[in-house]
């Protein structure tokens, strides 16, 4: 029997995020995507908005009314999942859908893992940002503990994850996302004369429009430009910036005198000689083309706990190279020996399982496990 299932998403459509969503993959059962995008942020909504873009099946709430007139629908035997966290507008969904009878499903595919803080000598800066913000998690939270049920059913998508939640409750495995773009790209690496710089916009990324109401790195695009120039300097290679997503097709003025590339990440990775970003997703891919990678630090990172912890995540588990924006690129080594052993421990935990699964996109996995039930 088709089921219904409805999928609360904070993201403009594009070709990212159809990939993302499974909204380019044939599924039996009926989804819909609620994008409440514009009610959390409109800005930010009319930014990434591309017009060029369009799904039937993928709404976006403009207005509280429209989107209470949507909920007020009857709906019976469906399914439903938060992909937004604990924002208010995403609590009020799921109490409609846990008073509609609804059953609750997650997707447990995190990109980065973040070892906890307990591990790592926190400078004030961090420490001060994180007590400020703790007051609105904390009330968020007791709001989404009280009034949000847990999920019945778990899809996760690595070994880490699963043995972590497989005791508490009803859990079926998906392929994490990057592992089925990376082995679908059947490409073998053919490494050329070039390193590649993975983008993340983050002169004033998406989370930063989101979240926070400034950018927060002055000059960056300049700042980096700068670097990657004395980069190709020192090594003799060429830099190739595999551009954000979300810039579509406009190339920063600062990008100009280098090679810039969209929509083939994979492939401009796999034929790099090293890679170069900050705590850009797309690590996955360096990790599984087992390609050195170098982080960029920036002092402005200090302000934020998550760059933190991740820099130092990623530092402990594969040995990969720091490099702060005024360090002396003569006592650098871009292309040091990665550590075999810790990228493939890292995959192992992060990214795949010890036992193979069906090779197929995750939303196909569990289109096809929730029209069983």
């Amino acid at each position: 029997m088709r089921k219904e299932i409805y999928v609360i998403v904070h993201q403009p459509l594009s070709n990212y995020t159809l990939d993302r969503f499974g909204l380019n993959q044939y599924l039996n059962n009926k989804i819909t995507y609620l994008n409440i995008l514009p009610l959390i942020n409109l800005k930010a909504h009319q930014a990434y908005e591309n017009s060029n873009i369009k799904k039937d099946n993928f709404l976006d709430f403009k207005s509280i009314l429209s989107l209470f007139k949507f909920l007020n629908k009857n709906k019976k035997n469906f399914y439903y999942v938060n992909l937004t966290g604990k924002n208010f507008i995403g609590i009020l969904i799921e109490i409609f859908f846990n008073f509609q009878g609804g059953i609750k499903f997650e997707i447990i595919q995190p990109s980065i893992p973040l070892i906890k803080k307990k591990n790592f000598n926190l400078n004030k800066k961090i420490t001060f940002n994180k007590l400020k913000n703790k007051i609105k998690d904390i009330f968020q939270s007791i709001i989404y503990f009280l009034f949000c049920k847990k999920a019945k059913i778990l899809f996760i998508s690595n070994n880490f994850n699963l043995n972590k939640f497989k005791k508490n409750q009803s859990t079926l495995k998906i392929n994490h996302l990057d592992f089925y773009n990376f082995h679908k790209n059947k490409k073998q690496n053919q490494t050329k004369e070039y390193f590649c710089f993975i983008d993340q916009e983050q002169e004033n990324s998406f989370e930063n429009k989101l979240f926070f109401k400034n950018s927060y790195i002055p000059r960056y695009l300049d700042r980096i430009s700068k670097l990657l120039k004395n980069i190709e300097n020192k090594t003799g290679l060429k830099v190739k910036i595999a551009l954000h997503h979300r810039r579509g097709k406009i190339i920063p003025k600062e990008f100009e005198i280098f090679d810039c590339s969209i929509d083939n990440t994979i492939e401009i990775i796999k034929n790099s000689q090293f890679v170069l970003t900050h705590n850009s997703t797309a690590l996955n891919f360096a990790i599984m083309a087992k390609k050195p990678i170098n982080l960029i630090w920036l002092e402005e990172f200090s302000y934020r706990l998550s760059k933190y912890l991740t820099f130092k995540t990623l530092e402990q588990e594969i040995d990969c190279s720091i490099i702060k924006e005024k360090d002396n690129l003569e006592d650098l080594d871009f292309q040091r020996k990665i550590n075999n052993a810790k990228y493939d421990k890292y995959i192992e935990n992060y990214i795949n399982f010890n036992q193979k699964i069906s090779f197929e996109h995750p939303w196909k996995t569990i289109d096809k496990e929730i029209g069983r039930l």
